[in-house]
């Protein structure tokens, strides 16, 4: 099993590397160094958030059989944004929702869909890689964490920074709804 620790340096491994395609990145026990992959269509080669910040950095396969099955199942058999906020918040088989942050916890805001079920906002995650000393429950101050990620954008898909962007997730075009919020995840196993 990876410690949270080991998942963090893992993390901090390609920081300013990479491209972003989505639904590409995994654990490889061939290549356990490399996180990048391709995915059809376009079979371009890359990385997305969750292939990145949990896959790749916690050594874990993101097609898992069995995962999240049940009646509020949005995704099963494959671990995502969605299906990991959905395992924490009913099985608890792999992940558990926290409070208050430590290394190695992942910032999770899940995806959006309409009313025809279809995803409208896709869900994003980010490895905390330092926690400021003090941390309000009430309040949660994002900003004041610093994270790694795998986003579209700028030269590099792997990006370090303050996770300024998990704050105010409950919002989307206008509406809110407090399940769009941003969770903290706790990795129970790997």
């Amino acid at each position: 099993m990876v410690t949270p620790t080991e998942a963090v340096e893992r993390a901090l491994r390609h920081v300013g590397k990479g491209t972003y395609a989505l639904g590409a990145g995994d654990f490889h026990a061939d290549r356990p160094d490399s996180p990048w992959t391709s995915k059809p269509p376009s079979y371009e080669y890359g990385c997305d958030c969750w292939g990145y910040a949990h896959s790749y950095a916690y050594k874990t396969s993101r097609h898992r059989p069995g995962f999240n099955k049940g009646p509020w199942a949005t995704v099963s058999d494959d671990i995502n944004c969605d299906s990991a906020i959905e395992d924490a918040e009913h099985k608890r088989e792999l992940f558990e929702l926290v409070d208050t942050p430590r290394i190695g916890d992942l910032l999770v805001w899940p995806s959006i869909r309409g009313p025809d079920r279809k995803r409208i906002r896709i869900g994003h995650v980010s490895i905390v890689v330092d926690v400021p000393a003090e941390w309000d429950v009430a309040a949660p101050q994002f900003g004041l964490l610093i994270v790694v990620q795998c986003s579209p954008g700028g030269t590099a898909a792997i990006k370090r920074g303050p996770a300024t962007g998990f704050m105010a997730r409950e919002s989307f075009r206008g509406f809110i709804d407090h399940a769009w919020r941003t969770r903290i995840l706790r990795v129970r196993a790997a």
